[in-house]
C-alpha cells in the first residue's frame, strides 16, 4: 500500500485492491458485479434464517493466503459448485466450513451454528453431507 497526495491511500497491490472493494464496496475493473452483490446480500442476511453461510472468509497459512474473502449464502434445495483453477482455494473453503480447518478471519454458518466453535459445530455437523 503507497500513500498518494493528500493522504489518500492509492493500493497497489492486486488482492488487497479487490479486497478492500469488497469491504468498501467499490467495484474496481478486476471485481465481478455478482460477486459484491453476493457479498452485500450475505452482508444483509440472518445467519438463523439462511441454511449455508459464509461471510468475508479468509484463510493464511503462515503469509500465503489461500482464500481471500469469500462470501455466499445458500437457500434450501440450492445445489450448488465453488469452480475455479488449481490453487483457488476451493477445499480450503469446503475445509473450513466444515470444521476441519479454522478460518483466519470471516464467519461460517449452517442453520445458524457457527461452525468455528465446538458446540456450533457439533450441532451443524448433524445436518450435513460432504463428500470431497
Amino acid at each position: 500500500m503507497c500513500r498518494g497526495r493528500g493522504g489518500a491511500e492509492a493500493i497497489s497491490d492486486p488482492v488487497e485492491r479487490r479486497s478492500s472493494a469488497v469491504r468498501d464496496h467499490v467495484a474496481p475493473l478486476d471485481v465481478d458485479e455478482d460477486i459484491l452483490e453476493e457479498a452485500d446480500r450475505v452482508k444483509r442476511s440472518d445467519p438463523a434464517v439462511m441454511p449455508v453461510r459464509a461471510e468475508t472468509v479468509r484463510k493464511k497459512f503462515g503469509n500465503v493466503v489461500a482464500v481471500q474473502n469469500v462470501s455466499f449464502g445458500l437457500e434450501y434445495g440450492e445445489c450448488f459448485a465453488l469452480l475455479g483453477v488449481s490453487g483457488a482455494g476451493k477445499t480450503t473453503t469446503f475445509k473450513c466450513l466444515t470444521g476441519e480447518l479454522y478460518p483466519s478471519h470471516g464467519r461460517l454458518t449452517i442453520n445458524g451454528h457457527d461452525v468455528t466453535t465446538s458446540s456450533g459445530f457439533n450441532k451443524a455437523r448433524k445436518m450435513i453431507g460432504y463428500c470431497p
